[in-house]
């Protein structure tokens, strides 16, 4: 069963604006837990009968007056927006989700977002995100962590703008596909934040660089069988804040793209529980060898305090030369090596 202009009243337009975006979702074929009772009457015209009911919100159809008019009037309230960027936001999430591979690795560690923005300090990352999207909002914020190394968290915004045809057409598949591209985008881009604290070696305040010979972490074999026989021992020899070997069992295997068949290979051959991540952009001959992300943080992703995803989409002021409305992708991203115990490095 399907609804039409006439089933949508003011006193059911609440409920129906609150099945929008599980009427989305299920448009695009997702499969929805404990969706909204009323999410199966909009599959067919989501988005249309959402701008619909948030027109009689904004001020009940009058007698004679097309439904289009009603449309159009809801498309630009607020409640619409809120509730096509709830719709548009699982898309988006699940699309980076899927591509950020390096998230198997890293830890997540929540800071607190600093009021006014401030310059890049020194321990921030070069982003190359300016050269990737038209447009976008950059904001810097600096965190101290709790062992004296720091993270910094920039932000992005992209802001995609939806026509009232697009609406009217309801051509979800087309918005959701602009949208969940910068999930994608974002992802690939923490990848290489990620790929580049690795490779940046900072100094910490031990005064020693992360890889250095005194912590026990570094490995000059080129990758292979004695590379990984030789990296497992070193792994577990390296030494605690007592004195004590760490006695860490390796979990995670990082290795650059031209690797990522023979590191497959051997751990397949090998049968050991270790988990293969590619990262692009690190160099040719470079691999890490790194602990259970819960034994020892080596590598961290920086997240919002009180954010359950660095990916949101939010309503913004849509411009009076814009015959609709305006959804803003944002992406909090930011990453740094927060200690050197429970990771190894090798190749050149």
């Amino acid at each position: 069963m399907h609804v039409s202009f006439d089933d949508v009243t003011p006193a059911n337009a609440p409920d129906m604006l609150a099945a929008m975006p599980d009427g989305i979702a299920l448009a695009l074929g997702q499969n929805v837990r404990a969706a909204h009772p009323f999410a199966e009457y909009l599959t067919s015209s989501p988005l249309r009968m959402g701008a619909f009911a948030a027109g009689q919100l904004v001020a009940s159809r009058r007698s004679g007056e097309p439904y289009t008019a009603v449309v159009s009037r809801g498309l630009r309230s607020l409640q619409f927006a809120s509730a096509l960027a709830s719709g548009f936001q699982d898309a988006a999430r699940k699309r980076f989700d899927k591509q950020a591979h390096h998230r198997t690795f890293v830890n997540e560690i929540e800071v607190e977002k600093l009021g006014e923005p401030e310059r890049q300090s020194e321990v921030a990352l070069n982003s190359s995100l300016v050269d990737v999207t038209k447009g976008n909002e950059l904001y810097v914020t600096r965190a101290r962590l709790q062992d004296g190394e720091s993270i910094t968290l920039s932000s992005f915004g992209r802001v995609v703008d939806i026509t009232r045809e697009q609406v009217i057409n309801d051509d979800q598949k087309a918005i959701a596909e602009a949208i969940s591209e910068m999930g994608v985008t974002a992802a690939r881009h923490e990848g290489r934040l990620v790929a580049e604290a690795l490779e940046a070696n900072p100094t910490m305040r031990d005064g020693l660089t992360v890889f250095h010979a005194n912590h026990g972490n570094v490995l000059a074999t080129n990758f292979g069988e004695a590379a990984i026989i030789a990296a497992l021992a070193a792994l577990r020899n390296q030494v605690w804040l007592d004195g004590l070997p760490i006695n860490a069992a390796a979990a995670y295997l990082v290795v650059a793209p031209a690797l990522e068949y023979t590191a497959y290979k051997l751990v397949h051959d090998s049968g050991l529980p270790i988990e293969v991540t590619v990262l692009a952009s690190l160099p040719v001959t470079r691999y890490y060898l790194l602990t259970a992300k819960d034994i020892a943080r080596t590598i961290a992703v920086a997240r919002l305090n009180g954010s359950s995803h660095p990916l949101r989409v939010e309503p913004v002021k849509t411009p009076l030369d814009i015959d609709g409305l305006s959804l803003r992708v944002s992406l909090d991203v930011g990453a740094n090596m927060v200690g050197h115990r429970g990771i190894l490095r090798g190749g050149s």
